[in-house]
């Protein structure tokens, strides 16, 4: 597995207890995450059409069995820095919940609000330039910012790339759903570690009565804004590209839903500048906006018991430290956030929209808890311990490491890939050739993510 570039953060010496490990990580385990960080990826390439003013982007953080995923995005100031960092976020959301495919993100520069056909075009010509990949199934894209399913679609059936994918009935709810789901459930075991491993209450939700401040209210946000009020919490914040809104009893939920701008939602909320929604006082802050606010200088504002992100931020030492040092408690968000890409993969694969919920709901939370007590028992933060148990131990293979260029994983299990992986791969492929049918595939993949989502395997 590969990670960004350029040296890896300071460590914070004096960080004190935050109630969930000081971040002062054992020597092994802190040498284990800064060599990581360190690596950079398999793939970084820029492109540019100056005739009609395109710039584009994509970047292969690793490669599991000579395969890649990602979502394609379009982003006003795009960078490959960007894109470096989307696609680490990648690998390690897609190790954690055990999709075996490697990491990668591709872009154009672009404004998200530009007309549907000029977005068309923008995608065709890039996915033109990553034709390589792409036509040699190395790499596979998705929807990003700024970009839909219809979109991506669209232009890989023009391509010839979707020949043979399998439809399936019923309603799927969507990748920003599941994402926000994994933030709700990752905010809760959260809180229930902060308060010291406390059970769950029977049909009590540990949210219920407390302040979420949401950040960002797209596809994501606005779905962990409804979770959160269906469970019982006080949405007291949410914020967009255009400012925030506050109310300390608590928002209209339904309204910021149903208004065309969700600041102008609820009449009764107080107006803030965009950036004021971090300091607020709330029990759980959940950011799932487009831009990276959250860093080492914005971590000390935050008056949050609890950080789940719904959105990526920083695989970084530093910014773990500094919510430790303020007594908060932070889910990595390739953790936090992982149940879009795990959904979208139990659904390609004919899985029922109930049994996914069901995995997400269930085992997951299991999972996150299993991971915050193994921070309190090593003296380290969650990142770090994630990080960590996601690595290879001396002598395994890693299942992010590349099999050779333009690999399908066809014959023998391909490099990199266990058994059981390669196993439900070639499975796949039979349902995907319409030599199995949905129901064949949907049991086995739903048993194999059960098992995948709830390993806990222990630090070296």
């Amino acid at each position: 597995m590969t990670g960004l570039r350029g040296e890896p953060p300071a460590r914070d010496e004096d960080a004190p207890d935050a109630g969930c490990g000081t971040g002062e990580a054992p020597g092994w385990l802190a040498a284990r995450f800064e060599a990581e960080l360190a690596r950079g990826p398999v793939l970084a390439r820029a492109f540019e059409d100056r005739a009609r003013g395109y710039r584009g982007f994509l970047v292969i953080d690793s490669l599991c069995g000579g395969r890649s995923g990602g979502g394609l995005r379009i982003r006003p100031g795009l960078e490959l820095d960007e894109l470096r960092h989307a696609a680490r976020i990648m690998t390690l959301k897609q190790r954690f919940a055990g999709v075996p495919t490697g990491g990668a993100k591709s872009g154009v520069e672009g404004d998200e609000d530009l007309p549907r056909e000029e977005k068309l075009r923008r995608i065709r010509w890039l996915v033109g330039e990553m034709a390589a990949w792409l036509d040699t199934g190395a790499l596979g894209i998705g929807p990003d910012m700024g970009t839909d399913p219809g979109l991506i679609e669209a232009v890989l059936e023009e391509r010839g790339l979707l020949a043979g994918r399998r439809r399936f009935p019923g309603r799927f709810r969507g990748s920003g759903f599941y994402t926000a789901l994994t933030a709700i459930e990752a905010a809760e075991a959260a809180l229930l570690a902060a308060d010291g491993g406390a059970a769950p209450r029977r049909g009590r939700s540990p949210l219920k009565g407390l302040r979420v401040a949401v950040e960002g209210f797209g596809a994501v946000g606005s779905s962990a804004a409804r979770i959160a009020a269906e469970r019982g919490a006080r949405v007291v914040a949410v914020s967009t590209s255009g400012g925030a809104i506050h109310r300390p009893e608590g928002l209209d939920v339904g309204g910021l839903l149903r208004a065309p701008d969700p600041l102008a939602g609820d009449p009764a909320a107080e107006v803030l500048p965009r950036e004021a929604l971090l300091a607020l006082p709330v029990d759980v802050l959940l950011p799932c906006g487009p831009g990276e606010t959250l860093d080492v200088r914005s971590a000390t504002s935050v008056s949050a018991r609890v950080v789940s992100p719904g959105a990526n931020t920083p695989a970084d030492r530093a910014l773990a430290g500094a919510f430790h040092a303020g007594g908060v408690l932070f889910v990595p968000s390739f953790v936090a956030n992982c149940g879009g890409i795990t959904a979208a993969t139990l659904r390609a694969a004919g899985t029922p929209d109930v049994w996914i919920e069901g995995l997400l709901r269930g085992v997951y939370p299991r999972r996150v808890a299993a991971l915050l007590r193994e921070a309190t028992t090593v003296n380290a933060t969650p990142l770090e311990v994630a990080l960590a148990t996601l690595l290879p131990l001396p002598g395994e293979s890693d299942p992010a490491e590349e099999a050779g260029p333009g690999s399908t994983g066809e014959g023998p299990a391909p490099a990199g890939v266990g058994t059981r992986s390669a196993a439900w791969l070639r499975l796949r492929r039979l349902y995907r050739s319409r030599a199995v049918p949905a129901p064949l595939l949907a049991l086995p993949t739903a048993l194999y993510f059960a098992r995948r989502l709830g390993r806990r395997r222990p630090l070296p």
